[in-house]
């Protein structure tokens, strides 16, 4: 059964989150004033204790969709003092050499770690997502998450159908980005891609179904 996920900044949105049947939130510290970070950690305490739903750690870099415009040395930093209050941790594939200590981290507290890439310009060719999957797999994550954007038919429907081969035989995530996202936002689950992202209030990204649109859909 996928897992319906949505991105929160604060308690109330967490709250809203989990009444419209979100299964897990997703806490993007790339997205956090400076003002922010400072009361982040008791965030992750409330979420805990009063939503009771399991967080994902994101700290996304610029080139990958984020916000985050630090160096790594900073991002690990960041990294380390989140890993223990969270439950899932994404990393980017292309980061995880740079970022090695906090990865080494988040397997000795035992967190499930989330393999990433995104792609906004293109669906790579099929071998080369292959060997996206398979580079990702090296590092026995609990789960690789592609996101890339398809352009057309053929990339879409290329794309549904390398989710259908590939969500179960490993953890992963297919996320569709384009014109064409909106549909396959709701396919790609029912396909065994293991997560989907719906909004709460307003799209985070253009053509992104609401909590609400995916519940109805996947149940």
């Amino acid at each position: 059964m996928p897992k319906l996920a949505a991105i929160v900044t604060n308690l109330k949105e967490a709250q809203t989150a989990k009444s419209q049947g979100a299964d897990i939130l997703e806490v993007r510290l790339d997205l956090f004033s400076s003002n922010q970070l400072k009361e982040a950690p008791q965030l992750f305490q409330k979420i805990k204790k009063q939503i009771k739903l399991p967080i994902i750690l994101t700290i996304r870099k610029k080139n990958e969709g984020g916000s985050f415009s630090g160096n790594e040395l900073i991002r690990n930093n960041l990294f380390e003092r989140f890993i223990p209050l969270s439950d899932y941790v994404d990393f980017e594939l292309s980061s995880v050499k740079t970022l090695k200590n906090s990865f080494n981290i988040a397997y000795k507290f035992n967190k499930k770690v989330i393999l990433s890439y995104h792609n906004f310009k293109k669906t790579p060719k099929n071998s080369q997502l292959l060997k996206l999957l398979k580079d990702s797999l090296h590092y026995d994550p609990f789960l690789t998450k592609l996101a890339v954007f398809a352009s057309n038919d053929a990339d879409f429907l290329r794309l549904l159908n390398f989710c259908k081969m590939h969500s179960k035989s490993s953890n992963t995530a297919i996320i569709p980005m384009g014109h064409l996202s909106r549909f396959g936002r709701a396919i790609c689950p029912i396909l065994g891609s293991y997560l989907a992202y719906g909004y709460i209030n307003t799209p985070v990204v253009a053509n992104q179904l609401s909590l609400k649109q995916l519940k109805s859909v996947l149940g």
